[in-house]
């Protein structure tokens, strides 16, 4: 391995810990690497600050690992090393959370919530713009009153639908019909027009097959349910709730654009 890959490792080592341990523990191991009035080497010290049993094995098996491919690494570098690992990491929990989200079985013990709660509270938590991209739609009565709330309390709506026409035959209801007019009227509704699509040799075209909902470019839902009554109570779908970071405002970002360049259009 060469210098730059075996620094790298070490590295990735030290970040891995950060992730495995609570920042508290970190910061006990940091203070016991810079305690130059120790009377045993710092190392032992750091790994004897570590509680539990399987966390003092990982600690001392990631100080190992740098006593023997680095060992000029001073005991304070290391130390700030493992504290900005894991405020990193704690910065990267404050600023995105991900949640797994279910519709179908619920086993005995299961917490996952329903995709239908999580689109419901991103879509009555949304205070200025909400993204809903589907395949298929047809009217989800509660979905639908809290879309239709949203737009009179003044947040932008913006659908992207596979068109019934555009389809040829794939989609046999027009998802905007299926909303009704009084949402529509309030709403950007966007399609993806035959000739922008990619074909096969035997002239086949793609679909519109992507599900989300981006709410103030804060807030993501990627999942594989239509906004239809079987995906949202019948079916088996899996999808996640993204809040914060980069992601919502990437795909919202991702449509926009190509609503500008004309792949999208009204």
């Amino acid at each position: 391995m060469d210098e730059h890959a075996s620094r790298r490792d070490l590295l990735d080592r030290v970040v891995r810990l950060a992730e495995d341990l609570p920042e508290s523990v970190l910061e006990g191991v940091a203070r016991a690497l810079e305690d130059e009035g120790a009377r045993c080497d710092p190392r032992q010290q750091a790994v004897r600050a570590v509680l539990g049993a399987s966390a003092r094995e990982r600690v001392q098996s990631v100080l190992e690992s740098i006593e023997r491919s680095a060992p000029a690494i001073g005991m304070r570098d290391l130390a700030w090393a493992l504290r900005g690992a894991a405020r990193a990491r704690g910065r990267q929990q404050d600023a995105e959370s991900v949640e797994l989200v279910w519709t179908g079985p619920a086993p005995p013990g299961s917490s996952l919530r329903r995709i239908d709660q999580a689109l419901l509270e991103l879509v009555r938590g949304a205070k200025e713009s909400i993204l809903v991209v589907t395949f298929a739609a047809y009217r989800v009565s509660q979905v639908h009153d809290a879309l239709l709330a949203a737009a009179d309390r003044g947040v932008q709506l913006t659908f992207v639908f596979e068109s019934c026409s555009e389809s040829l035959g794939k989609v046999s209801f027009d998802p905007a019909r299926a909303m009704g007019p009084e949402l529509v009227g309030q709403s950007r509704v966007l399609f993806w027009p035959l000739e922008k699509r990619s074909k096969d040799d035997q002239g086949r075209h793609g679909s519109l097959h992507a599900k989300c909902a981006v709410a103030d470019e804060a807030a993501l839902l990627v999942s594989s349910a239509n906004l239809t009554e079987y995906a949202m109570h019948l079916n088996i779908e899996l999808g996640l709730l993204v809040r914060g970071g980069a992601l919502p405002r990437l795909v919202a970002g991702h449509f926009e654009r190509l609503r500008v360049d004309g792949s999208l259009v009204p």
